[in-house]
């Protein structure tokens, strides 16, 4: 997270833990992530669009602005999708921005 008001990032220690969903014949992805940061919990429910190997979108947040997130299909099949996301957290933390990965466990599902 990145204040930049007062200059101030939080770096946070706990794993980011969700889920993705990929809808390749009608072109969307949806899921969710949990956030842990500062002794706060940020979940966050996304949905967007998928272009070629890549997809994008929005999603609603509680405890904080909405988020965006913008990621990408590898491997054999789409074997594997990570994505980045950022939102909004206000107060001391400001602009949270992270990462996560996702190993396909079904046929859409990540």
């Amino acid at each position: 997270a990145y204040n930049s008001s007062t200059g101030i990032t939080t770096v946070g220690t706990l794993p980011v833990t969700g889920n993705l969903t990929a809808n390749f014949g009608g072109g969307s992805v949806s899921g969710n992530l949990n956030v842990p940061l500062a002794g706060s919990n940020f979940g966050m429910s996304l949905s967007g669009g998928i272009s070629g190997s890549n997809f994008s979108g929005s999603g609603s947040c509680s405890g904080c602005s909405s988020a965006t997130f913008q990621g990408f299909f590898a491997g054999a099949a789409a074997s594997r999708a990570g994505l980045v996301y950022q939102f909004g957290a206000g107060g001391s933390l400001g602009t949270v921005s992270g990462a996560a990965v996702f190993t396909k466990t079904g046929s859409s599902a990540y």
